[in-house]
């Protein structure tokens, strides 16, 4: 005859049901979601600038390419020509400026250049002499102020100066959007400076400007 034990089946009970209590409370803390609220802003949008130069004549005219033909009809030869610089895109600009490209051609000699100049290759590419005779001005006009900063020759060798004298002596190279400067490259020499070597001889080159990006500065 069995006896049942009222008082361990009790606790025992009770015991269990504290475990299947506890275990669901842990599932239910398991599986709760978080608050959370989500806002979202206007639409963004990335847009990139222009950079964008013109180069032209005083009022507006084309520029047009130096030509000078018949040297030494006169006693001297002087000259100029002044170019409008504008940054017409929408962001700032570094100028910088160069003479590349210096060609100094001898075209050949007459009798009289013959006798002074054993150069005489035509078209004779760097053989002439012309270029090393001309002397040559840069200017540049910012905020109606006008300043020297090239001083150089038309000799083959001197190109690499235009740009490091540009450089050297330009303290602000910056045009803003919008913005404009004036360059004006001059040129000059006497019948004193050369003699029959330069006969027939002629001198070729490209005047660059270059626009650079900048975030800044000079």
């Amino acid at each position: 005859m069995s006896i049942i034990n009222k008082n361990f089946i009790s606790s025992n009970l009770v015991r269990n049901l504290f475990m299947i209590i506890g275990v669901a409370a842990v599932g239910l803390a398991s599986t709760q979601a978080l608050f959370r609220d989500v806002e979202q802003s206007q639409q963004g949008v990335f847009v990139v600038g222009t950079l964008d130069m013109s180069v032209e004549e005083p009022n507006g005219q084309v520029a047009e390419s130096i030509v000078v033909n018949n040297v030494g009809e006169s006693s001297n030869i002087q000259g100029g020509k002044t170019w409008v610089v504008r940054n017409v895109g929408s962001l700032p600009g570094r100028l910088n400026f160069g003479v590349d490209n210096i060609r100094n051609i001898e075209n050949g000699c007459n009798e009289p250049e013959a006798l002074v100049d054993v150069t005489c290759s035509s078209p004779g590419v760097g053989e002439g002499e012309l270029g090393q005779n001309i002397q040559t001005q840069v200017t540049l006009t910012k905020n109606n102020t006008a300043t020297q900063v090239i001083l150089a020759t038309l000799a083959t060798d001197q190109a690499g100066v235009y740009k490091e004298q540009w450089i050297a002596n330009v303290s602000n190279r910056k045009i803003p959007p919008g913005g404009s400067v004036e360059v004006t490259f001059a040129w000059q020499t006497d019948n004193y400076a050369f003699g029959n070597e330069v006969q027939s001889d002629s001198v070729m080159f490209d005047v660059v400007y270059e626009l650079e990006q900048i975030t800044g500065g000079v």
